[in-house]
């Protein structure tokens, strides 16, 4: 039996003399990242310019993949064309920014109304983001999906349907994603953002500034404060 891909084991087919961050320069022993099949430091990746690339998530090795390294596949008995990550194969691939092919990512009016307006205020982010860690047990796979992420500002946005919102589960969360990744979450109730989407963007800008040191000037270019 051919044992399953996931990021744990793709880490570890990469030889140890390979295992170096091309950011930082540093060994890889934790807090790991791929993308397009090289491996970085996830807290580097999501700062780095190539992770603006991304285009695709696959679902099976983890590596966040570039236009380059998604690739068909034709499958002449069945007559289809399959779409298939250029690193393990697998075609088990999430798209992002709803830049995918087939049916777009079904959002609630709110969440693309928030979406819309942070792209034009020119804050890269991306939508349906899903993170994945592991605890002691490798074996044992954790992981969430945040509604909004934007990794120059380390910050989750999360649109909430009240009448759907569980407070404790959603503090569990948060302090996860802080406490793992050091990721922040603001949270926006749908009628939040129906009523003072202006309020809610520049709390945004707020959080990026505070989280990264970075301000969004009125041009939408992220510049140091």
């Amino acid at each position: 039996m051919t044992e399953p891909v996931n990021l744990w084991s793709a880490y570890q087919q990469i030889p140890l003399d390979q295992r170096i961050c091309p950011v930082c320069e540093k060994p890889i022993e934790k807090n790991l990242a791929i993308h397009d099949g090289v491996l970085f430091h996830w807290g580097c990746l999501k700062n780095d310019e190539r992770f603006g690339e991304t285009r695709a998530l696959c679902l099976d090795c983890g590596s966040h993949l570039s236009r380059s390294m998604i690739s068909k596949v034709w499958y002449q008995d069945e007559n289809k064309a399959e779409t298939i990550c250029g690193n393990c194969g697998s075609p088990r691939l999430h798209w992002l920014n709803r830049r995918g092919p087939g049916k777009p990512t079904i959002y609630s009016d709110p969440h693309l109304t928030l979406l819309n307006a942070l792209e034009s205020a020119g804050i890269r982010c991306l939508s349906e983001y899903p993170l994945s860690f592991t605890g002691a047990d490798e074996q044992d796979p954790k992981g969430c999906r945040m509604d909004i992420y934007i990794p120059h500002g380390s910050l989750c946005i999360e649109v909430d349907n009240p009448k759907l919102h569980d407070r404790e589960r959603d503090q569990q969360r948060d302090q996860m994603l802080l406490r793992e990744f050091q990721i922040k979450t603001v949270r926006f109730t749908t009628e939040e953002i129906r009523r003072n989407l202006a309020e809610c963007l520049a709390q945004v800008k707020a959080s990026v500034a505070e989280e990264f040191g970075m301000e969004v000037s009125e041009n939408g270019k992220h510049v140091p404060l």
